[in-house]
């Protein structure tokens, strides 16, 4: 930690006014190194992504006094170093690619190097105020990568579906229709391995069985929401969408007007929600079955309509989890 005096009134040193500057790091991660720069000090050092490095960075960024570390999401290679500095009390910032990469157009960066990459950032982590942010929870790491494995074997049924609808000699399509049905085996069998992991703890117990509450919400969806939210019930509603990538942003420019659409968030949480809207609104839910009614009558296509309805989905979700009450369903007028 750095205490730099930003002012003084007297020279008797009255009334001074001081700010706390944490010094900040910045780590660029790729699966065998990383390269860790100090914002402010053109010093950077690489270590191993491994054990052994995580304690040489550890030990290098304490005798430094960095307080703060940024490091980009890279497709988990950053986790492992990510929770052994959580661990050792030193505040990390996970940050998204894209953030790292507009900071960079913002200031006309155009060179590109793993060091350079790791000052830039040390520069982002350094302006960006994360302090609101919620600490990331270790016990979904391993839930995330069951569901990932999950979802895999699903993606691995869809492409075999597919394969099968061009094959027409019977001994190949027994042999695929064998391959789908112990695939289908092996993702139920994985469902119930993953419900019974998160159970074992109280509050994702709790979460889980509040969220699967809602009609129209069954198990594999309830597991990716509570998996692939952690944050909900400490949310808002509008986070809640915009995570999901359900928000809609509005494009428009003086006198041009565009279409809203949605984008960016956590791709495989909105498709599990979208994947579970359809069902949800014409068999299970009457409140997304009116909202649908309501959307298509003015105009709105199946669609928009649909995201419409999987993002209340979410927002039922989100609901029933701040509030702690399972959901209730409206009496019927008499």
């Amino acid at each position: 930690m750095v205490a730099g005096t930003l002012g003084s009134l007297d020279k008797e040193g009255a009334r001074k006014m001081t700010k706390t500057i944490t010094l900040t790091a910045g780590i660029d991660t790729s699966k065998s190194k990383l390269d860790v720069g100090i914002h402010g000090q053109r010093r950077c050092e690489t270590f191993e992504n491994a054990l052994p490095g995580w304690r040489k960075v550890q030990t290098w960024l304490a005798g430094e006094g960095v307080g703060r570390v940024g490091i980009e999401a890279t497709g988990g290679y950053e986790r492992g170093v990510v929770r052994h500095l959580q661990d050792a009390g030193i505040e990390v910032v996970v940050l998204q690619p894209k953030q790292v990469k507009a900071f960079g157009q913002l200031h006309l960066r155009r060179a590109k190097s793993d060091r350079i990459d790791a000052f830039l950032i040390a520069a982002c982590t350094h302006l960006l105020d994360a302090h609101n942010r919620m600490p990331p929870d270790p016990r979904f790491d391993p839930l995330g990568d069951h569901l990932t494995y999950i979802e895999q074997i699903e993606e691995d049924i869809a492409r075999l579906k597919t394969r099968l609808e061009h094959i027409g000699e019977k001994r190949l399509q027994r042999t695929v229709n064998a391959d789908i049905a112990r695939l289908a085996k092996r993702r139920a069998d994985e469902l119930k391995r993953l419900e019974a992991a998160l159970r074992t703890h109280a509050d994702l117990a709790r979460r889980f069985d509040l969220v699967l509450s809602v009609p129209g919400l069954g198990v594999r969806t309830a597991l990716s929401i509570v998996v692939r939210l952690p944050e909900l019930g400490h949310i808002s509603r509008e986070q809640a969408a915009s995570l999901a990538g359900l928000a809609p942003f509005v494009q428009q420019s003086g006198k041009w007007k565009g279409e809203t659409h949605i984008c960016g968030g956590r791709e495989r949480l909105r498709r599990a929600l979208y994947a579970a809207a359809l069902p949800a609104t014409f068999f299970w839910n009457p409140a997304l079955k009116a909202l649908y009614g309501r959307l298509t009558a003015r105009g709105k296509g199946h669609v928009s309509a649909s995201v419409a309805c999987a993002r209340k989905l979410l927002i039922y979700a989100k609901t029933v989890v701040s509030r702690g009450t399972p959901w209730v369903d409206e009496p019927k007028p008499a």
